[in-house]
Formats: structure tokens, sequence, C-alpha cells
């Protein structure tokens, strides 16, 4: 079974969530903990990361500090998390983070520095236009670029989604006009004036929005449906292969970290994954909880190294500094 697979369909069976969070750990942690994310304050990485945050500080009764170093997809926070050497800092990441970045950039760190702990949270990615836009599919969206070569602009986040929507674009020979952003909440506030006319971003940015009926999701690229928004037809089912990602949010730790250290913290986390108020706050914003043990993301990530290094050498990317 592919290490994708095993994420997708864990099912946390051995461990009674009420039993789990009710044990804290008491050899690790003596002091603060740190966690560093990449994600930009009030996105999908920030608000998981503060979530999870809040329950491993009871759990282990210490207080776990979120910090958040967005920017240059993901090594800022990495380099951050690498140098601290001193046991008590973790990241909190998109898995892109350290499967798409070193296929794009001359990172400076060394990957396998990097031991994946465990997957936190299923991060729904949605193909969202202007509520105001007459595309109301991916078949029409192929259809206007076709119609008018240029004329429209994109974005997608970066990491996976801007490699896979560039890959979109690739295979399906369009014409479209890329427009950098700093992040997805910037993107949804154009968008949703009809400044750009499609993005690829978080289902959590953009569902808000889509409430208010400023936009509207017309493609989830996720393998299942999003439960908040069932009836938005994913990449797959539309025909589109190419536009296929799965968001895994995760958490990661130097591998300097004692092993049995890590250990601990993956069941922890893999235990606040599984308790049903986090499942039910990340539900309410497009996310489902969803741990791993370290083997199965560690494979997940072997897997998604390779690809999306096919996928760089497809689109002709040299990784630049």
């Amino acid at each position: 079974m592919s290490g994708l697979k095993r994420l997708v369909f864990i099912v946390l069976v051995t461990i009674s969530p009420n039993l789990a969070l009710s044990q804290p750990s008491q050899s690790w942690p003596e002091r603060t903990v740190r966690l560093i994310t990449s994600g930009t304050p009030g996105g999908s990485g920030d608000i998981v990361a503060r979530l999870f945050a809040e329950k491993l500080s009871i759990r282990w009764r210490a207080n776990v500090i979120v910090e958040n170093r967005p920017g240059a997809d993901g090594m800022i926070a990495i380099q951050a998390a690498l140098g601290a050497s001193d046991g008590y800092t973790l990241l909190a990441a998109p898995s892109s983070n350290v499967t798409v970045t070193p296929a794009i950039h001359k990172v400076p760190y060394k990957n396998e520095d990097l031991r994946p702990l465990s997957t936190a949270a299923i991060d729904f990615l949605a193909v969202v236009v202007p509520a105001a836009s007459s595309i109301r599919s991916l078949a029409d969206l192929i259809a206007a670029a076709r119609e008018r070569p240029g004329a429209l602009n994109w974005f997608a986040s970066s990491g996976s989604p801007a490699m896979g929507f560039g890959e979109f674009v690739r295979k399906n020979h369009l014409d479209m006009v890329y427009v950098p952003y700093k992040g997805a909440l910037e993107a949804v506030r154009d968008l949703s004036e009809s400044r750009i006319q499609v993005s690829l971003i978080p289902l959590a940015a953009a569902f808000p929005l889509t409430q208010a009926g400023r936009l509207r999701l017309i493609a989830i690229t996720n393998p299942e449906a999003a439960p908040i928004a069932p009836d938005v037809p994913t990449a797959l089912s539309a025909g589109h292969p190419e536009l296929a990602i799965q968001g895994f949010l995760g958490f990661f730790a130097p591998k300097s970290m004692p092993d049995a250290v890590q250990q601990q913290i993956s069941g922890d986390i893999q235990a606040v994954a599984n308790d049903p108020e986090i499942r039910s706050r990340l539900e309410k914003v497009g996310l489902i909880a969803r741990g791993s043990t370290p083997g199965d993301y560690a494979q997940y990530i072997d897997e998604q190294l390779r690809h999306w290094g096919q996928v760089a050498r497809s689109q002709k990317i040299e990784p630049t500094n």
C-alpha cells in the first residue's frame, strides 16, 4: 500500500481519544516547547499549529509557543527549526515545504536532517473563481482560457498548489498569466474583486468568502470531496488527474532530537488528531484532522519528493537559490 493511501485511510482505533488525552507524558518536556510554522497568520497552517499547540500544552503540562516564520517556500521556517538544536523546537508545516521546495530551490540545508513525526490534518485545496465569473467548472476555465489567450490571471499558493496548477496549464496548452502574492489571504481579496480570474488555494482561506457569496468553488484537488463542500467535484472526477493534489499539514523535528522523544511526540500528535473536539473545530474551517506514524509519513514524503521532482523536470524548472 502506498504511503498516500496509508495516510488517507489510517484509523487510530487502538487509542481511545479520551483515555489518550487523559494521560499526559511526564518525561518530556521539562520546559517551554517552541512550535515554528511556515504558515501566515490566519492561514490553514497557522490554524492547525495553534489548535494542536493548545492541546499539546495541556497534554505535556508545558507551554507551547507558536512562532510564524512564513516565506521562501518554507525554507525560513525549516532553517529556524533546524538551527535551534535545543531539543525543544518543532516544525509545523505543509508537506510541500519538504517535498516541492527542494525541486525548485537549492535549499540551504539537508532535507534528511528533518524527521517527519506525524501528519496533523488534511488541507483541502480548491480551485476558486469570483462569484461574478461565468466560469463554473474546470471545463469552463479551459474554454475561457483558450478563447482569450493571455487574458486570464491566476494565483496558486506556493508549493504543490503552484506546481500542480502550472502542470494543469501546461498539459492543457493554456496561455495564462501567473500573478505572485505573499499568501492566499491577499490573493483572495483581489480574486473576490475580479482583479484576478482564478486561484488554487487552501479551502480554509476561500470558504468564508464563498459563504458570503463573493467567491465560487469549481473544483477540489484532493482525492475525496470536502465535507464542508460535498457538492464541489474533485479534479479527478472532472477528468484532470494532473490537478489531483493531496494537501497534508504535518509535524517535523530535527533528526538530532532523541528517537524516543520523537516517538513520544508523534504519539501525542496522533492522540490530539483523534480528539473529537479538534476534529470538529478543524472540520468547521475545511480541514480534516488526520494523524500518522512517523514511518507512514516518511514513506509519503519520499513518494512526493519523487513525484514533484518529476513534475519540475517536465516543466523545465531548475532549482534556484
